[in-house]
């Protein structure tokens, strides 16, 4: 690791990466093992593993393996996203009609699903390993303002929003989520008046957004009936109880059945993936 005072550089050998991503997977099927043999599911370590698993890791392979180089770490962050999503949706497609000709009747559950993902994932490891075996991979952050009072008061923005939901469905107090709606009001005139510096625009836009996401979908007990968000958990949660998706379940095709994908391997409720996803429909 190489350190000045704007950037860190990370640098990773195509070995050492897998091992990280290799590991990350046995720490998954130890937490998927005990939860299904044994009963005993760990709480929010097991979802962050299963989370950043699932959301970042096939997506990294597929880069890897077809070489396409980044210019920051920010565009690796999201194609990994992207294409991990792309992934994971494909392949529940592809199972749900193939395992059943194979005597498989509940392909979208969690066995199949954790033994078809985690085969995949070290099948991408081994190709990856075999076209990237010498080269030396590195990370650039950028840590100019970083850790800037700015930067810390942007990254409390959701925390406000999740606390102002809290005040308002609770105590009936809406002051935290008119504080929050008054700051987010401020950052375009911060930005236009050039007080923000240009590599914090990222930060800023995720922030703004999440934080009106969830100042909006958390601040009902239900699942809100915006767009087709009550279907869409209706025909998830359907899916997670069958084990299989049916074609004429049409909403929204291929994001209902890989909400009930992570749903099964995440252990996350379908309830609050449609909480998050509701604003947004």
């Amino acid at each position: 690791m190489i350190q000045n005072k704007s950037n860190i550089m990370v640098y990773l050998t195509g070995r050492e990466l897998l091992i990280i991503i290799l590991s990350l997977q046995l720490a998954l099927l130890g937490l998927v093992g005990l939860d299904v043999l044994l009963g005993l599911g760990i709480p929010i370590i097991g979802q962050i593993i299963a989370f950043v698993y699932l959301t970042f890791v096939p997506g990294l392979l597929i880069l890897k393996i077809l070489k396409v180089t980044p210019e920051t770490a920010t565009e690796s962050l999201l194609y990994s996203v992207g294409l991990s999503l792309s992934f994971l949706m494909f392949i529940g497609g592809l199972i749900n009609f193939l395992y059943p000709l194979v005597g498989i009747l509940n392909p979208i559950s969690k066995v199949p699903l954790v033994i078809t993902i985690s085969s995949l994932v070290v099948l991408l490891c081994l190709i990856c390993y075999l076209r990237n075996k010498d080269d030396l991979e590195h990370l650039s952050i950028n840590m100019q303002g970083t850790f800037s009072v700015f930067a810390f008061s942007l990254i409390l923005l959701p925390f406000l929003a999740v606390f102002g939901t809290y005040t308002l469905n609770f105590y009936d107090n809406n002051t935290p989520l008119l504080i929050l709606l008054s700051a987010i009001s401020l950052i375009p005139v911060i930005v236009g008046f050039h007080k923000l510096h240009e590599h914090m625009y990222p930060l800023a836009l995720w922030v703004v957004s999440i934080s009106l996401l969830l100042h909006t979908s958390l601040v009902s007990p239900f699942v809100s009936d915006i767009g087709d968000a009550a279907a869409s958990f209706y025909h998830s949660h359907l899916i997670v109880l069958m084990g299989y998706w049916v074609l004429a379940f049409l909403e929204p095709v291929l994001y209902t059945l890989f909400q009930a994908q992570k749903t099964e391997v995440d252990l996350v409720s379908g309830f609050f993936l449609e909480k998050t996803n509701c604003s947004s429909a």
